[in-house]
Parts: C-alpha cells; sequence; structure tokens
C-alpha cells in the first residue's frame, strides 16, 4: 500500500521523539480531550458520528487526542485534535515538511494558511483521499483526512468549518 510521504513524515517524528532519540526540550502536560472534544462541531449537510476521545501517558510521553468521524452523500471525513508531550520535536519535523511541495498528476502536497497558521495539504487524486495538518503554537496539532474527496475546493471547505484560532488559545 502506498504512504503518503506527509503521514510517514509526521509519524516518523512522533515516534522518534517517542522512543528518545531526539532529546526533548520538555514534556508538558497535554490538554486535556474534554477541552478538545468541543470544537469537534456539527457541521450543516454532515451526519456526525459521537465524537471520542483519550487521555494517554507512557513513561514520558504523554497525550490527549479527540476525534469525529463525519459523512454525507458524497464524501467522509475523520478530524483529530490532539495534543503531544512532544511538541518541540514535532514542530521541527513540521516545518521541515513545510518547505516541501509536490504538484503532480497523481498528487498536490503544498502549504497553506489558515488563522495566521500554516498548515499542510495532500491530495492524492487517483485514490481520492485528502489530508490537512496544522500544528498551532499551543502544542494542538489539528489531523483531517477525507476520502471521496474531489479536490482542494472540497477539503479547504470542510476545513473552514473549525475554529482553529479558538482551539490555538487552548491552554
Amino acid at each position: 500500500m502506498k504512504r503518503s510521504i506527509l503521514y510517514v513524515t509526521v509519524a516518523s517524528v512522533l515516534l522518534l521523539s517517542t522512543i528518545g532519540l531526539f532529546p526533548q526540550e520538555e514534556t508538558k502536560n497535554p490538554i486535556s480531550f474534554r477541552k478538545l472534544i468541543k470544537f469537534l462541531v456539527d457541521i450543516e449537510g454532515f451526519k456526525a458520528e459521537k465524537p471520542k476521545g483519550q487521555n494517554i501517558k507512557m513513561g514520558n510521553f504523554k497525550a490527549s487526542e479527540a476525534n469525529r468521524d463525519y459523512a454525507n452523500d458524497t464524501v467522509r471525513f475523520n478530524v483529530k485534535i490532539a495534543d503531544y508531550s512532544h511538541y518541540p520535536m514535532m514542530k521541527k519535523g513540521f516545518e521541515m515538511m513545510g518547505n516541501f511541495e509536490v504538484d503532480s498528476t497523481e498528487k498536490l502536497l503544498k502549504k497553506v494558511k489558515m488563522d495566521g497558521y500554516t498548515g499542510i495539504m495532500e491530495i492524492e487524486f487517483e485514490r481520492k483521499r485528502a489530508k490537512f495538518i496544522v500544528i498551532l503554537d499551543n502544542s494542538v496539532l489539528v489531523i483531517i483526512e477525507g476520502k471521496d474527496v474531489e479536490d482542494k475546493e472540497d477539503l479547504m471547505k470542510f476545513v473552514n468549518n473549525f475554529d482553529i484560532k479558538a482551539i490555538s488559545l487552548l491552554k
């Protein structure tokens, strides 16, 4: 199965920082999933599953995440809002990805601005898969993955339903 560059990069940075190959500048307590879950709002035109969340602790690694599935007659999305204790290393890897763009017959991978933050979007045309990822200053990561997404306009129209600025103000 072909993996996306964006997914592999984010997963690699998380794994490497978790197992300690990169020194961690600080370990903080993540924002509780109970606060994150409030931003998984109902969206007009979409049927949404019940939001789910969890707080996780494993050694020095701490995380919280909330996610929700959305669907209508044509597309499906999964939205995850997460806070990881290894934020500094994740942020560095994400910034490196922000300098990498691809525009080909198979995919589009580029940075996009949203509410003052730089996100990365990826569209796989043949598979009709899409991703949007943004890391906020408060260490929160927002990941939106879509299936049956035709183009970047469909993805960004859905992404714009989430208040990235308000999520960035969480503590």
